[in-house]
C-alpha cells in the first residue's frame, strides 16, 4: 500500500514538474476579437446593422459587462459601448439589460 501511494506521489511529482518546463501556448489570434467582418465596420454602419430588427420588437439575447468594454447581442448583433443601433446608441450595460438613447430617450431591453 505504501509503495503504491509513494508510486502515485512521484508521477504526480513529476507531471508537475515536467509541465513547469513546458513553453507557454501562444495564441495566434485574440479569441474575445470581435470578428473582422464588424471590426472593421463603422458604428452604426449598415452593413453591420442590418440584419438587427428595430428596438421595439428587439430581443436582447446576452450581455457581456466589462466597463467601458461592455457589449450586448441584440438580435444576434452585437453593439459594443457607444455604438449604435438603428439610431439609439449603447449607453449601459448591466445584468441582463441593455440601455439605449436616442435624443434624450432612453430604451431599456430585458432578457427573460
Amino acid at each position: 500500500m505504501t509503495a503504491r501511494i509513494a508510486l502515485l506521489l512521484a508521477f504526480v511529482l513529476g507531471a508537475t514538474a515536467a509541465r513547469g518546463e513546458e513553453e507557454p501556448v501562444i495564441l495566434e489570434h485574440d479569441p474575445f476579437a470581435r470578428p473582422a467582418a464588424l471590426a472593421g465596420a463603422a458604428p452604426g454602419s449598415g452593413a453591420s446593422r442590418a440584419s438587427a430588427a428595430s428596438l421595439g420588437s428587439a430581443e436582447l439575447r446576452a450581455t457581456v459587462v466589462a466597463g467601458s468594454e461592455s457589449m450586448a447581442n441584440v438580435d444576434g448583433v452585437i453593439v459594443k459601448m457607444g455604438e449604435e443601433l438603428n439610431g439609439y446608441r449603447l449607453v449601459e450595460v448591466g445584468d441582463r439589460r441593455a440601455v439605449f438613447e436616442r435624443e434624450g430617450a432612453r430604451r431599456i431591453l430585458y432578457m427573460d
